[in-house]
């Protein structure tokens, strides 16, 4: 089955891209997570870095699913992210770790919000789970500005943050020097 997006949907078109290294473990319900929204336009775009531990064949599976997968040598987290932002076709896009999940009904809540005059970012609450789905600890967003975020970092989860396409062509792209810090460098150039 070849991926197709249904243009006769009229909703913005979410994007996520899904960066992956050696996450046989816990892809598969990543992938589960976005194909199970209840959302219907959506495009999955998941960039592994060369993975060799069973994480292709999952992809494999998935394939009629994914808009684009490339499994290959890459330079980190963030060169996966540019690699996979570079393909969205989406109004709407975010990111998801390769060991995280969305809610349900999340993408439905993002498009709701996201569709109000002015709005481009948006962000939500987040918990941590155990390998066994139990809720190990919760963290709720608050209202956030620039000056919370030079001073005081930001506190809340990448994964938990949708943006418009307008708001992604004007950010300069993930620096790959930045192993564990380039969601803040993102959210900086966004505010």
């Amino acid at each position: 089955k070849e991926y197709k997006i249904d243009t006769s949907l009229d909703k913005p078109l979410i994007s996520v891209v899904i960066p992956s290294f050696n996450q046989v473990k816990y892809i598969e319900k990543s992938i589960l997570s976005v194909l199970n929204q209840d959302y219907p336009n959506k495009e999955l775009i998941i960039i592994d870095g060369g993975s060799k531990d069973g994480t292709i064949e999952i992809l494999k599976k998935y394939n009629s699913y994914i808009k684009y997968w490339i499994s290959e040598k890459d330079k980190g987290q963030s060169d996966a992210l540019n690699k996979g932002f570079k393909v969205c076709s989406g109004d709407i896009y975010c990111w998801l770790n390769s060991d995280d999940l969305f809610l349900p009904k999340a993408f439905s809540h993002v498009v709701k919000i996201l569709s109000e005059k002015n709005k481009r970012i948006c962000y939500g609450d987040w918990i941590y789970i155990d390998e066994n789905d139990s809720v190990i600890d919760k963290h709720y967003a608050f209202d956030v500005n620039v000056n919370h975020l030079k001073y005081e970092g930001f506190h809340f989860s990448a994964d938990s943050i949708f943006w418009h396409k307008s708001v992604h062509e004007n950010f300069s792209g993930f620096d790959v020097k930045l192993n564990k810090t380039m969601d803040y460098q993102m959210l900086l150039e966004f505010a």
